[in-house]
């Protein structure tokens, strides 16, 4: 009676114990079962690998027959296609000693000049429009990409197509230097060999504060021919500004003052200075490749 008691109280634990042993048999059952499976199988892939053994080289030369007519067949026209290349950019063909072969551009771009930078580069003076600007070498621009920038032409690579714009040689229509003035009046200035013209102009109208004031009102860049500086370029002249009322141009570039070089902006301000006191005044521009004289005489 005592045992059945002492079941009664740990009846869970018993069912508990019941329930693990037979999970553990039918564990054990199942390996066994599935080792059997696994041995018979393997024995009989063996088999008929061996058996199969002519019918899997009769099968695979059969099968690369097959794969070798579609190869040589070409069914997807692999022969004709040939791999991308890398396009690289060449300069073109053009024989500079004749121009005239070459079309003009009708990009509407207009040749001011070219000269070589300090560096050695050469250098186009080229106006677009109302904008005047400074191009190099395979620089794109609205006519294409420069190919060569010679003395009096700018050629370009318009898709492939050489197209040129030229140096207007037409001389700017303004009266010859007289023969009159003496080379001391204007100092360093050979009159005879450039154009001339007389301005007046009111001093209050040139009126400058300080540099910064000068450098607001356009911009400078260093020109150089044959690798030496030869003046300063103008160019995003400013309406209303100084040099709009002198009658310098975008483009023009300014070599000297009173005979005097001018080779940075500084010493242009102090020349500037030095000049307002003066009644004469004379500038030595290139305009287009021509060398001209500006005379300006100053009133209060």
């Amino acid at each position: 009676m005592e045992i059945l008691r002492e079941l009664e109280k740990n009846f869970w634990i018993v069912y508990l114990l019941l329930i693990a042993i037979l999970a553990y048999q039918f564990a054990d059952i199942a390996v066994t079962v599935v080792k059997l499976e696994t041995a018979s199988s393997f024995g009989i892939q063996n088999k008929g690998k061996s058996k199969n053994k002519g019918n899997n080289t009769e099968s695979s030369n059969t099968s690369s027959t097959k794969y070798s007519n579609i190869i040589n067949n070409d069914i997807f026209n692999t022969s004709k296609k040939t791999p991308d290349v890398i396009k690289t950019e060449e300069t073109l063909k053009v024989d500079i000693n004749n121009l005239d072969s070459i079309p003009l551009s009708n990009s509407g771009l207009v040749l001011l000049g070219t000269s070589t930078s300090e560096k050695g580069e050469k250098i186009a003076l080229i106006k677009n429009k109302s904008e005047v600007a400074v191009y190099h070498l395979k620089e794109q621009t609205p006519a294409g990409k420069i190919d060569k920038i010679l003395r009096r032409a700018v050629i370009f690579n318009n898709n492939g197509k050489a197209e040129k714009i030229v140096l207007d040689t037409a001389p700017p229509k303004i009266k010859e230097a007289k023969e009159a003035k003496s080379t001391q009046e204007i100092k360093g200035i050979n009159l005879f060999s450039a154009k001339e013209i007389d301005k007046t102009i009111r001093r209050s109208d040139i009126q400058l504060e300080n540099i910064s004031e000068l450098m607001t009102q356009v911009k400078m860049t260093p020109f150089y021919v044959d690798g030496r500086n030869s003046g300063f370029l103008i160019s995003q002249i400013k309406p209303e500004s100084v040099f709009a009322k002198l009658g310098i141009m975008n483009g023009d570039v300014i070599e000297e003052v009173n005979g005097r070089k001018i080779e940075i902006p500084e010493k242009a301000y102090d020349l500037y200075k030095d000049l307002m006191n003066e009644e004469k005044i004379s500038v030595m521009i290139r305009r287009r490749n021509e060398h001209m004289v500006i005379n300006y005489r100053l009133t209060d």
